[in-house]
């Protein structure tokens, strides 16, 4: 019989990865409206510009104006707590393009696609 050799990482980099400050991302659930899935979108395209340009969450919370809590909550597409104003003023100020079209699929369903 073959026995399995499960290895971890070491000790110290196991540690460092529990130091580690992150926040946890929200999934859109399967059943969302038309409106959350604008609002997640928009988002993911927020996080993805404090990602590409190595921005702390304190930087890209001054840049839009808005509190340290209200920041992390669009960094981790926690759309629930956010307003659709809010989110697209967040994409102005940041001076990121947004082109929102409505798509019909086969089942006509509306489905938003924001690029």
């Amino acid at each position: 019989m073959k026995t399995m050799n499960h290895s971890f990482p070491p000790i110290k980099d196991l540690e460092e990865m529990r130091e580690r400050k992150g926040i946890v991302n929200v999934l859109l659930p399967k059943n969302a409206s038309f409106l959350d899935e604008m609002k997640y979108e928009i988002c993911q395209k927020i996080l993805a510009y404090q990602q590409d340009n190595h921005l702390t969450y304190e930087q890209i919370a001054h840049s839009l104006g808005l509190p340290l809590s209200q920041t992390i909550e669009i960094l981790r597409g926690n759309f629930t707590t956010l307003s659709l104003d809010t989110l697209v003023n967040s994409v102005e100020v940041l001076n990121l393009p947004l082109t929102v079209k409505i798509i019909e699929d086969k089942s006509k369903t509306v489905i938003p696609f924001i690029n």
